[in-house]
């Protein structure tokens, strides 16, 4: 295998990993961090985890032109939950449930498909061994067709297992190995890496599993200009695989977001989340059953904006 063909296999992974939903270094590094793509607010630092959380949102990515023709635009809505189970000072579950709706509205005799809806959900337990180390794992799966296809034929399931380790309060990082099937592709299977670094006052570095506008692979930098107030700029690689609805054809978008988002807590039970950026690299592809390429296009950079809620109980 030539490194430009490993180095686009490595991206791929990781964008899998992102869309999986499962290197997020909070869930490392903090034994009561919910994996809802919330970003830790300024005023809760420190603070005792909630053992309950909703959270909501959608985005809209503008109408763009795809290469040799045609055009679309997509809106997406998402919502799920995350319950953490503390069962003494050394284990914890972190469990959560994530549905998406993104729904594609394409022009000029472009028509691969429509409205795409995503389950997933994953189950990590994770056990302390000191004030330094933190091993964590657990199955994940994950299900995503378009409306009117069937399910049993868009599932894809894996698990992980990686270990965190927290140096002091500015520096924590840590890698695994995870595994996930692929719908009509071969499973993925991957190192992976996450850190977390306060390198400055009120400013941190964030590298592994992001979830705004959707789930992805990236990195970020946050900072927290004022108790309740939170600025973090990101970029984030989204891949999505699904099945459509017609003759079992699979359907994938690809492509990387660079996004400003502003976070605002005003109590510790609350936070909202406004975004804005621009979509990039994008590509749509269809796929036969038997992995014979049917489609394979191209599309412009389009600007994307959305809203997320996080309420805790």
């Amino acid at each position: 295998m030539s490194i430009k063909q490993a180095t686009s296999r490595t991206v791929q992974c990781l964008i899998v990993l992102g869309m999986a939903g499962l290197c997020r270094p909070a869930l490392a590094q903090d034994s009561e961090k919910l994996e809802t793509g919330e970003p830790v607010p300024a005023t809760e630092q420190g603070a005792q985890r909630l053992p309950f959380q909703v959270f909501a949102g959608g985005s809209y990515q503008a109408q763009t032109d795809i290469d040799n023709g045609g055009d679309f635009s997509l809106a997406r809505f998402r919502t799920g939950l995350g319950i953490p189970v503390r069962f003494n000072d050394q284990f914890t579950l972190a469990t959560s449930l994530k549905y998406e709706l993104a729904s594609y509205s394409f022009g000029n005799r472009v028509d691969p498909w429509h409205n795409i809806n995503t389950l997933s959900g994953v189950a990590l337990l994770k056990y302390k061994l000191d004030e330094h180390w933190l091993v964590y794992g657990g199955p994940a799966f994950r299900f995503s067709a378009e409306s009117g296809a069937g399910w049993d034929n868009a599932k894809q399931g894996g698990g992980l297992i990686a270990v965190n380790y927290t140096m002091n309060d500015k520096l924590s990082f840590g890698g695994g190995l995870f595994i996930m099937s692929q719908i009509e592709n071969s499973a993925v299977v991957l190192p992976i890496l996450t850190a977390n670094w306060k390198f400055a006052d009120n400013w941190k570095l964030n590298l592994g599993f992001t979830d705004l506008a959707t789930s992805g692979y990236g990195i970020g930098v946050s900072w927290d200009f004022c108790p309740e107030w939170q600025l973090t700029f990101g970029g984030q690689m989204n891949k999505a695989r699904f099945r459509t609805d017609t003759a079992d054809e699979v359907g994938q978008d690809e492509s990387v977001a660079l996004t400003v988002a502003a976070s605002w807590t005003p109590c510790k039970f609350v936070t909202g989340t406004a975004f804005v950026g621009i979509v990039a690299g994008g590509e749509l592809r269809l796929e036969s059953s038997t992995g014979r390429k049917l489609y394979q296009q191209n599309y412009d950079p389009a600007p994307i904006l959305g809203l997320k809620a996080a309420v805790r109980f």
